[in-house]
């Protein structure tokens, strides 16, 4: 024996004012340059936030609510986590400390290269 369970329209229509009422959030996290704020305008099919191929361009939390669709899309900086016992410079290199606050971004590089096989 099948049972099926049926919706009844003022429970519909109940569940769409609660979704505009109380929104569905969803945020769009991870590391830098992964595309994070890329998907969200490709989500809303039109730009809604600010991007950029450099690494830490979104600098703050965004949201965009989506009413119609009782959701609100959450865009955040990107997450990186600093390996503390290597230098600066070289945390700049691979990604983990911007570039743009390292007095001596290139000591990284001579790092580097002085580790490598060249």
């Amino acid at each position: 024996m099948q049972h099926r369970s049926r919706l009844k329209p003022d429970a519909v229509a109940s569940a769409i004012t609660n979704a505009k009422d109380n929104p569905v959030h969803i945020a769009f996290v991870g590391f830098p340059n992964v595309g994070k704020s890329s998907l969200l305008n490709c989500i809303t099919g039109t730009k809604v936030v600010s991007v950029s191929a450099t690494p830490g361009h979104t600098k703050h939390v965004q949201t965009i609510p989506l009413e119609s669709e009782g959701v609100v899309l959450i865009d955040s900086p990107g997450l990186a986590f600093p390996m503390l016992n290597l230098p600066r410079p070289l945390q700049a290199v691979i990604g983990t400390h911007q570039i743009a606050q390292t007095r001596e971004p290139q000591s990284g590089v001579t790092y580097m290269a002085s580790h490598l096989p060249l």
